[in-house]
């Protein structure tokens, strides 16, 4: 492990729980990097991480918002987003950053029928995102 990086903390669900890790793992149609397109605003969007860091942008920053959704990677969508995060007029982990995440959810389950069938499955279960090396958010913390 390189200097400095922090090693992946990966913690047992509660059984009251869907953990969302990785999109490989059983429950990664629920990622936002998963490969599930959505619409918003009559854009097409590849995967709901591309919509999720442009909503991080002012609407009128052209610039930071149309370098997002180009590439395929939701990787590469990632590290294009943080070179304009100085622009950035939703702070990570905010109030609204969290909205926008329900509103990518939202858009995903209407645009996929499979998924929102496998979420109302999963019943009155908590979703949690599992951000290692951060860890897991749970009523804001960590």
């Amino acid at each position: 492990m390189p200097f400095g990086a922090c090693a992946p903390v990966c913690f047992a669900a509660s059984p009251d729980q869907v953990v969302i890790r990785k999109v490989a793992e059983p429950r990664g149609w629920l990622s936002k990097m998963s490969p599930h397109p959505i619409v918003y605003e009559g854009r097409k969007w590849w995967h709901a991480v591309a919509l999720f860091q442009a909503l991080r942008f002012a609407s009128d920053d052209k610039e930071a918002r149309e370098a997002v959704p180009e590439p395929r990677s939701p990787t590469k969508k990632k590290m294009i987003a943080k070179r304009f995060r100085a622009r950035r007029v939703v702070a990570p982990l905010s109030d609204q950053d969290v909205e926008n995440m329900g509103l990518c959810l939202r858009l995903k389950m209407d645009a996929h029928g499979g998924v929102r069938r496998k979420l109302i499955a999963s019943g009155e279960r908590l979703l949690v995102e599992d951000c290692s090396p951060w860890g897991r958010r749970v009523n804001d913390l960590f």
